[in-house]
């Protein structure tokens, strides 16, 4: 399959995810009932079947032949989930699906970084990587812009409903990735019922059990990456202290409507494509370790600012809080490409996917985590405290990534 069918359906894809991370935590406060800590329980769960996807990736990744196969199955079924979760009124199977969600759709990402890092030099791989990547960011930022729209021209629906319109908006677009990501060809299934066959899969299942936890295992691999694991681990958990619970403090501290919402995420998109577009110019990977370093910085001493302007409840706080979620946008690809190529450059040409499954689980085992935690801080310590926690965490993890790259 050509590149261009590719990265349509993950601009597809961008659209769809952003839009359901806009909801997902919304729809536990405005349909289910929920609080603050409820609706980041909802966003860790979804991290937690992210964090489960990614250490299977990591063991399978290596041995599948047809990566489109798993690309566009994990599409279909998460459009299918999506909509169940719009008629759910339990917020446990929310939960649930939540968790099965963001299992299934985990695998895409890893898979098409996999494929593209075995079919060309560090250049063409550097390149297509960030141009995925950038139509991915272009795709969240008009599934973002149309959201907005939508929520702005229907105004004969109530809260509830429009949200649930979202959710089946989110569920066609990853339909249409499915659809863009199949490759001719059938696929033969024998079903052979003997004992010899039921034997092999048993011992199949087991050797992925054992796999499985030998990934989780960080003692199993090299220092650097155990280093550079737990620098991730560090700067992730500290951002998403604060990222899981963005939402739901705009709707309760400053009582911003859905559209608004909505239109801010359009904003860090668009301020992410450009930066993408910025790091498809560089032919180098000289500058990748100051882009982490300074990019984690920076993000860390704004989210230590915001804290103590929600504090002091400075008169232009509501403003510096947007413009800040706009840069955080425009310096997310200035720390994920350069982050995801040292990944790669760590590690031998063989091991490159079951190091990009251990990438990807440190950075969702730190997801789940923050959200657990950031509900709970934000509940009964405040949301300023949420944020200086988050930035210290963030300003700390720039110093072991120093740690990592001396």
């Amino acid at each position: 399959m050509g590149f261009k069918k590719w990265f349509i359906s993950f601009a597809l894809q961008g659209a769809s995810i952003s839009l359901f991370n806009i909801v997902i935590s919304l729809y536990v406060v405005v349909a289910l009932r929920g609080n603050v800590q409820s609706a980041s329980i909802a966003v860790a769960l979804f991290s937690f079947g992210n964090l489960l996807g990614s250490i299977s990736a990591s063991i399978i990744l290596d041995r599948i032949k047809r990566i489109s196969v798993l690309i566009y199955t994990s599409f279909f079924l998460a459009s299918f989930i999506i909509v169940l979760m719009a008629f759910v009124k339990s917020i446990f199977i929310y939960y649930l699906l939540s968790i099965i969600l963001g299992n299934v759709i985990s695998f895409t990402g890893p898979a098409m970084t996999l494929h593209l890092s075995k079919i060309g030099d560090e250049g063409f791989v550097r390149r297509q990587i960030n141009n995925l990547n950038l139509f991915n960011s272009v795709g969240s930022t008009f599934g973002m812009l149309f959201g907005s729209f939508v929520l702005t021209i229907v105004k004969s629906l109530n809260d509830i409903l429009k949200l649930k319109m979202i959710f089946f908006i989110a569920s066609i677009l990853l339909l249409l990735s499915s659809f863009l990501t199949i490759e001719r060809g059938a696929l033969k299934v024998k079903v052979i019922p003997n004992l010899r066959t039921t034997k092999i899969l048993f011992l199949k299942v087991a050797n992925f059990a054992s796999e499985f936890f030998k990934v989780v295992d960080l003692r199993n691999l090299p220092r650097n990456m155990r280093l550079i694991t737990m620098a991730v681990f560090m700067a992730f958990f500290g951002a998403n202290l604060v990222f899981s619970i963005f939402t739901v403090f705009l709707k309760e501290v400053f009582k911003v409507s859905s559209q608004l919402i909505f239109l801010l995420y359009s904003a860090n998109s668009f301020a992410g494509n450009i930066a993408f577009f910025l790091t498809g110019k560089l032919r180098t990977t000289k500058y990748d370790r100051l882009f982490i370093r300074y990019v984690l910085f920076l993000r860390g001493m704004l989210f230590i600012l915001i804290g103590i302007f929600v504090v002091f409840k400075i008169d232009f706080m509501k403003v510096f809080i947007y413009l800040s979620f706009v840069f955080f946008g425009f310096t997310w690809p200035f720390l994920y490409i350069p982050l995801t190529l040292e990944i790669t450059n760590l590690t031998p040409h063989k091991e490159r996917g079951k190091a990009l499954g251990i990438f990807n689980m440190s950075i969702n085992f730190a997801v789940i985590l923050a959200s657990f935690v950031a509900g709970f801080i934000a509940l009964h310590l405040g949301y300023f405290a949420t944020f200086i926690i988050g930035g210290t965490l963030l300003v700390l993890g720039e110093r072991l990534f120093s740690r990592v790259f001396s």
